[in-house]
């Protein structure tokens, strides 16, 4: 079809939707200003992004504009919260600073099963506790004792049981085995000699109290020492464990009290949880009770 055709048939459309031609000529001329301005706007902006894009190299560490002190001003406030709560540090004692010296090229030295008694330390609301505090009342030994023994946690309440071992027992069998084997090398011969077996013995918290049958040739003061410190070095897991052993005669039976080598914390809670101790402090026959320490049979020493 020539282009004369083409033309009278686009004007015949155009009358056929009833267009004007100055609706024509501006929509035209609309659409090729529209194109012409997009294609400068996007040359514009190829241009500006190629000469603002920067060089890696250019970059600047950002190591290097980063503010070292940024958190200083709450690293400090939270440092005056701490030694306000706790003192600060010239005032904590953590112990001896060999301690806390750990070799990272040497593997942790391994650390012997907590006792079968053991608990976890247990909470103390001391805000519940200071709400609690009665007003107003007369201040006497036992009200004063009351009063405190709310804000005192426990750590080991138990340490003062005992456990009888039955003789099929593995512990039983291995202790009893420890000192047949201390008894034949004192008194110098095997230990199928040694004419002697445990009768009883009995776990406490920090220790095992044995009873053993009496021998032949095994009695004294020295012997008993020599005795002690044998079982002590069968006792021991390791060259720096500090075990103690003592030996006694009663009639035909030795009675010894082997250490298990622990040192737990004992807190005032778990030793008022024996009512002898209570007792002693609420006594105001005794004018100034205190506790003195704890023996390896978990009984309490008290004195006036």
């Amino acid at each position: 079809m020539p282009f004369g055709g083409l033309n009278f048939c686009f004007v015949k459309f155009i009358n056929f939707l009833n267009l004007s031609g100055t609706f024509i000529r501006a929509f035209a001329l609309t659409c090729g200003f529209g194109i012409i301005t997009l294609g400068a706007s996007a040359l514009a902006i190829s241009g500006t992004n190629r000469d603002s894009t920067p060089d890696i190299s250019s970059l600047p560490d950002a190591g290097a504009s980063v503010d070292n002190d940024a958190t200083e001003e709450y690293e400090e406030e939270l440092g005056d919260i701490m030694d306000e709560l706790f003192g600060s540090d010239e005032e904590i004692d953590l112990g001896d600073d060999e301690e806390t010296n750990i070799n990272l090229g040497e593997p942790p030295e391994s650390k012997p099963e907590p006792p079968k008694f053991t608990r976890t330390v247990s909470h103390v609301d001391f805000k519940r506790a200071m709400n609690e505090v009665p007003s107003n009342r007369i201040l006497n030994r036992a009200v004063l004792f009351e009063t405190f023994e709310k804000f005192l946690p426990t750590n080991n309440p138990d340490f003062a049981d005992k456990k009888v071992l039955d003789s099929e027992d593995e512990d039983f069998k291995k202790l009893e085995t420890i000192c047949l084997k201390a008894m034949a090398n004192v008194i110098k011969c095997d230990i199928s000699e040694v004419d002697s077996l445990a009768q009883t013995i009995t776990e406490t918290f920090f220790s095992y109290e044995i009873k053993m049958k009496r021998v032949k040739g095994l009695s004294g003061d020295s012997k008993m020492k020599e005795l002690a410190s044998e079982i002590a070095l069968y006792m021991k897991s390791k060259p720096s464990d500090e075990i103690s052993v003592s030996v006694d005669i009663m009639g035909d039976y030795y009675y010894m009290v082997v250490s298990k080598g622990i040192t737990p914390i004992i807190t005032f809670a778990d030793m008022f949880n024996q009512q002898y101790v209570r007792d002693f402090y609420l006594d105001e026959k005794n004018k100034l009770p205190m506790i003195t320490g704890v023996t390896e049979l978990g009984e309490v020493i008290l004195d006036d």
